[in-house]
């Protein structure tokens, strides 16, 4: 949990916060790097380009809107 509020506070997140590639990935990496730390393993980094990164994107900007749509699992 506080991990989760440090996170918040570094990027400014919001219910309003538009996602970006860029800052999902940034956002992941911190966490990774925590965990990696916490449990003494190595993770590959994510990056922007990555096709889970921009997928989760789009998909944490519909729920944000608060319009799921019914595909949305698909």
């Amino acid at each position: 949990q506080m991990l989760g509020l440090w996170l918040k506070d570094k990027y400014g997140i919001t219910r309003e916060t538009n996602w970006t590639p860029e800052l999902l990935s940034n956002y992941m990496n911190d966490m990774q790097g925590y965990y990696s730390w916490a449990f003494r393993i190595g993770m590959k980094p994510f990056t922007p380009d990555m096709e889970v990164i921009q997928r989760f994107t789009s998909k944490l900007n519909i729920v944000s809107s608060g319009e799921v749509p019914y595909n949305l699992y698909k």
